[in-house]
Order: structure tokens, then sequence, then C-alpha cells
């Protein structure tokens, strides 16, 4: 499948999404959509993440093979409806754009089902009040209902989201924003990385309203979403045949050391790397070694972190 628009040299404004909606300041308290054909709701969106008018996303909306079927009527958006999601998904799913208040809180709820590769593939709900020029993951992890893991390593590796498999359940979460902007736009992110592709991720019957409940989370905030100095991700695909990769984030550039040993304590692998700031995958081949548990020790900044690999 090749979800190209027509004109591929089209770039991602505000003016590219659904004209604005949710206006609180005009009166309008509730927006609800689920996806069935002719319920009036301004749509949504599928664009691939990173270049917005250009390349692929899997969402699609439909009555899904998958699970199968939608929560509720016969629609929802999921990603893929009777394939699996491909490796190096890189698929958003976008909302109307809001015209919000700083005085008001709201709620934002979905219905949604998922199976993922856990802690490697997986989905998080992101806001931008710039027009798509950047992107604030909304709320936290292990929060009523929200986000299940701390960090999804193909979500830039250091993001929380939701990942591994759960049936239909309902998420929410109330908020409030603290900004001089005054349009808001959300968008299911979901990301895969190299290895197993499971059945994907599917979204349902989503509202936003005012609330005056007492918000959970600012957007706006400086210290909304605290970056680790180093975090160290899960091999995948563990177990391997040949080829393994490993996740790791850096705040800033630095040394990071690895040294692999069998069960008996040979050295099969050792190396140094120079890594630059951000997101980078060390990977490991595998072709010569014996069937087996290994250990991958990665020291960084005189600290050892070991995660086992089955060959």
């Amino acid at each position: 499948m090749d979800n190209r628009p027509s004109d591929d040299t089209t770039e991602f404004t505000v003016t590219v999404l659904p004209e604005f909606y949710f206006d609180i300041q005009n009166g309008d308290s509730i927006y609800c959509n689920d996806f069935e054909t002719g319920n009036g709701a301004l749509p949504f969106l599928a664009l691939n993440t990173k270049t917005y008018a250009r390349g692929q996303w899997s969402w699609e909306k439909g009555t899904p093979t998958q699970f199968p079927g939608a929560f509720s009527g016969t629609s929802c958006w999921m990603t893929g409806l009777d394939s699996n999601y491909r490796s190096r998904d890189e698929s958003g799913l976008f909302t109307p754009v809001f015209v919000i208040d700083t005085s008001t809180a709201y709620e934002l709820s979905f219905v949604h089902k998922f199976d993922t590769e856990k802690y490697h593939d997986g989905g998080a709900v992101e806001v931008s009040l710039d027009g798509g020029l950047s992107w604030t993951i909304l709320g936290f992890a292990n929060e009523a209902n929200w986000y299940n893991t701390e960090f999804v390593t193909a979500l830039d590796i250091i993001k929380p989201g939701w990942t591994d498999t759960a049936d239909w359940d309902t998420s929410r979460y109330v908020f409030k924003f603290d900004t001089a902007a005054n349009r808001a736009v959300f968008r299911f992110r979901f990301e895969s990385d190299y290895s197993i592709q499971r059945k994907g991720w599917a979204i349902d019957d989503f509202c936003m309203k005012a609330t005056n409940e007492r918000p959970t989370f600012v957007i706006g905030s400086k210290d909304y979403n605290p970056v680790p100095d180093s975090y160290i991700g899960e091999l995948s695909p563990n177990p391997t045949r040949d080829i393994t990769h490993l996740p790791v984030f850096n705040a800033q550039a630095k040394m990071v050391s690895v040294d692999i040993v069998n069960v008996v304590g040979q050295r099969m692998f050792a190396k140094d790397y120079d890594l630059e700031r951000g997101s980078s995958q060390l990977v490991f081949e595998t072709f010569d070694w014996n069937p087996g548990v290994y250990f991958v020790n990665i020291n960084v900044d005189g600290e050892r972190v070991t995660r086992k690999l089955v060959v």
C-alpha cells in the first residue's frame, strides 16, 4: 500500500488540515468523532510523521479485519485494515485544528486497542501549537488509563506510549494550555522498528471537551517531559538468527563501549562507539555464533547496563 497524496510537494501547515472546529470563545464545548460515514464531524487526516505530505503511512479508516471490527459501528482508524503494520513505520493520524483558551481545562478521550512488539513498537498522542513545526508528547506514563510504558524505542527511544497488547479500552486525559498560541492540533503517532510487525493500533470514538476537572498536565510548561542523560533500549529482534539492533539515546555526544560475552565468559564482541547526541542504533551480527544465551554489556559514563541476547 502506498498512501501518497496527489501533490507530493505540499508542505504541512495548519491549512492542510480541516478548518477550525472547536472554539471555546464562540461557544463550542465538545468535539466527538466516531468515524462513521455521515456523522457530520470534521475528519481526521493521515500523513507520514516525518515528511507529512511525502512518504508512506499505514493509518486507514474503515472496518479492520485484524482484531476484527471497530469498537462501535463499523469504522475506526487502524494502522492497516487487513495487514500487519510495516517495519520502520512512521504514521501520524491528525485531528482537526482546535481554537484553545488558556483559562479552560480540556478532556481528551478515545477508545483503542493495540497489539505491537513490546517496548519496541507503539504509539503516543502528541500536540503541536505551531502548525506541525514542533510536537510535544501529551502526558506522562503510568497515569490512570494513559501510557503503559515510559519508553517505546521506536518513538525516538525516550518517549512514553502504548505498547504490547491490550483489548478495547478508554483512555482519557485532562490538561490545559499555558501558551500564547491559540490553536492546537493533536496527532496519534505510531512508529515501529526493524523487526517484528504485529497487528497494530486501532482508534475509535474520539472526543475533546471543556471540563471543570483539575488538569493533570499543562501544555507549554518547560518541564513537562524531562529527558534522561542516557537511555539504553532493548535488543531487537531478540531472539535473533543473524542481526540484532540496540537503540541508544544520549542527551550529549559521548563514548559508549560494548562487549558481548557468552555464558562461560568468552568474549564474542568488543567495540567503542563515539556517538553523537540524540538517538543511535548499534548493530550486532551473530551469523557465526552458536545458539545460546549471550550478555551484551553497555558502558556509559562509568555505569554498566546489561541486556540478555538469545541466538
